[in-house]
C-alpha cells in the first residue's frame, strides 16, 4: 500500500477562506487550478510509496517510540513549487522557528524509520526525490501544467493561520481519478504541550 508520514492540522476551515480568498484575488479558474481540500490538508513528514502489509506493521510498531513536544505552527506567506511561472504546486511557508521544528522532527521520525528492515526511507517527503526537505502546506495544484503570463504574486496576500502540532499520522493513500482519499493507519500524540 501507498503511506505517508503526516501532521494534519486544526482549524481547517481557516486554510478552505484563505484558499476562497486567493481564488477570488488572483482571478484563477478553478478548472485549472484545484484546491486542496480540507480533509486532506497536511504537512507531509515523510513519503514511504508503496510498502508491504508487513511492512506496514513494523512501521508502526516503530513509529509507536516517537516521542515528541507540541508546538505552534504558523503559516506566514505564499509559495510555488518549482517556481512562479509555471508552478505545479502553490502552498503555504512557515515561519523559520516552525520550519526548524519540523525539520528536527522530520530527521526524528527519518532516523526511526531507517530501523525498519526492507524499506527505503527517501531523503525528502515527495515523490520527486531531487528536492530537498522543505516543510509545506500545498493548498493548490495546478491541474495543467500552464504558464503564467506574469510570475504569480502573493506579497499582497495577507496570511494569518496559526494551529497546534500535536499528533503525527501513519497514513495510507489511495489514488482515483477524482484525487487521492486518505485513511489513518495510526496515530501519534504528542507527549507533552507547550
Amino acid at each position: 500500500m501507498r503511506t505517508f508520514v503526516a501532521i494534519d492540522l486544526h482549524n481547517t476551515e481557516k486554510i478552505v477562506d484563505i484558499q476562497n480568498r486567493i481564488v477570488k484575488e488572483h482571478n484563477f479558474n478553478v478548472k485549472d487550478i484545484r484546491p486542496i481540500h480540507k480533509d486532506n490538508l497536511h504537512l507531509t513528514l515523510k513519503f514511504l510509496g508503496e510498502v508491504s502489509d508487513d511492512q506496514v506493521k513494523e512501521i508502526i510498531t516503530t513509529l509507536q517510540n516517537l516521542r515528541f513536544v507540541s508546538f505552534e505552527a504558523r503559516f506566514i506567506d505564499i509559495g510555488c513549487f518549482p517556481n512562479s511561472i509555471e508552478p505545479r504546486i502553490i502552498w503555504l511557508k512557515l515561519d523559520d522557528r516552525c520550519i526548524k521544528q519540523i525539520d528536527s522532527l522530520y530527521h526524528v521520525v527519518t532516523k526511526l524509520l531507517n530501523s525498519v528492515k526492507d524499506i527505503k526511507i527517501k531523503q525528502s517527503s515527495g515523490a520527486d526525490e531531487k528536492f530537498e526537505f522543505t516543510p509545506h502546506l500545498t493548498i493548490f495544484r495546478v491541474k495543467h501544467r500552464q504558464r503564467f503570463e506574469k510570475p504569480l504574486n502573493f506579497a499582497h496576500d495577507n496570511i494569518s493561520y496559526s494551529t497546534e502540532i500535536d499528533r503525527i499520522k501513519l497514513k495510507k493513500s489511495i489514488l482515483t481519478s477524482g484525487g487521492p482519499i486518505y485513511s489513518d493507519l495510526i496515530t501519534i500524540e504528542a507527549t507533552s504541550r507547550t
